[in-house]
């Protein structure tokens, strides 16, 4: 697991929030499950990507606080 990148992680916790969801675990009923899967995935990395986004923008503002560059 030497390759797993922040943005692997954040998706991963994504996903156990998603996966835990009732409402999520309903939607499996309703659609084929190899589409339900990647639907998952797909909204689990757009999570990850929105908050390394909110990462970088508060980190940002942070450095910009102490009169450092980023």
């Amino acid at each position: 697991m030497d390759n797993l990148t922040l943005r692997d992680h954040f998706a991963g916790l994504a996903m156990q929030g998603l996966l835990a969801s009732p409402v999520m675990g309903d939607c499996a009923l309703h659609d084929s499950a190899a589409e339900w899967v990647k639907v998952m995935s797909k909204g689990a990395y757009d999570f990850a990507d929105a908050m390394i986004k909110e990462r970088n923008k508060h980190m940002k503002e942070r450095h910009e606080t102490f009169g450092e560059e980023v």
